[in-house]
C-alpha cells in the first residue's frame, strides 16, 4: 500500500493523508503493535488487498 503522509500543524493537532478511503480505514483491523508477526502482517495486508513484500 502506498500511503502518502503528510502531517501539517493545526492548532496543535495533526492531519494524515492516507490512500484508502476513510471509510475502509473506519471499518478496518484495530492497529495493534504489540501483535505485529507474521498472522497478524497477513490479516492487515488480505483487508487492504495489497500484495505482500514477502510474496515478491
Amino acid at each position: 500500500m502506498s500511503i502518502d503522509i503528510r502531517s501539517q500543524s493545526e492548532l496543535g493537532r495533526f492531519k494524515v493523508y492516507v490512500d484508502p478511503s476513510r471509510e475502509t480505514v473506519k471499518n478496518g483491523p484495530e492497529y495493534r503493535p504489540e501483535a505485529l508477526n507474521r498472522t497478524y502482517e497477513e490479516m492487515l495486508y488480505n483487508y487492504y488487498k495489497r500484495p505482500k513484500y514477502w510474496d515478491r
